[in-house]
């Protein structure tokens, strides 16, 4: 007990200092479904009559009226990701439950039978796939964000600047285009 009290006490303790996850500045992956072509970039701001995309060339303002549906990324932890996370929480979980039904199975003699242990791994792994397919299933779900012309207004906290254009980007884009001698 005191052996795992003693291993458990620096985890607990280094828990409140570790860092949390890093927040990305950019915006999120969007798709604005337009007539034709599809608009797809980073989400850079939403205003009231309009949704600014940043495409590798350009930044693109798409007006709400010409919209027809957007498409915005919430996450990446799908089903894929999941599932590989939990295959491989089960695997690890079902090599430490082995071992240790291998250590208790085994007499101090070495006649033990482990024979009860050999499903173990496959079992475990299966149990936490099944747990995974189930949670997967659910976060696949919510990875995208769906709205309409009329609830653009939902994007704005998956845009860069989720307070609206800023007004350096608005004079750049309202500066007349210069004529060279």
């Amino acid at each position: 007990m005191r052996v795992a009290s003693g291993l458990l006490l620096p985890l607990v303790l280094t828990g409140c200092v570790l860092r949390g996850a890093p927040i990305s500045p950019y915006g999120r992956d969007v798709t604005v479904h337009v007539v034709g072509e599809p608009v797809r970039g980073e989400l850079i701001a939403v205003t009231a009559d309009t949704i600014w995309v940043l495409q590798p060339s350009m930044l693109r303002p798409v007006a709400v009226r010409d919209q027809r549906r957007v498409d915005a990324t919430r996450h990446s932890f799908g089903l894929r990701r999941t599932m590989r996370w939990m295959v491989t929480a089960g695997i690890a979980t079902g090599a430490a439950l082995f071992i240790s039904c291998n250590s208790y199975e085994s007499s101090g003699d070495g006649t033990g039978d482990t024979g009860g242990c050999l499903l173990v791994i496959p079992g475990t792994t299966a149990v936490f796939a099944a747990a995974g397919f189930l949670l997967g299933s659910l976060n696949e779900r919510h990875t995208k964000l769906r709205v309409s012309p009329a609830e653009t207004a939902r994007l704005r906290p998956l845009s860069r600047y989720p307070q609206g254009l800023p007004d350096s980007a608005r004079l750049i884009r309202s500066a007349p285009a210069r004529s060279s001698p």
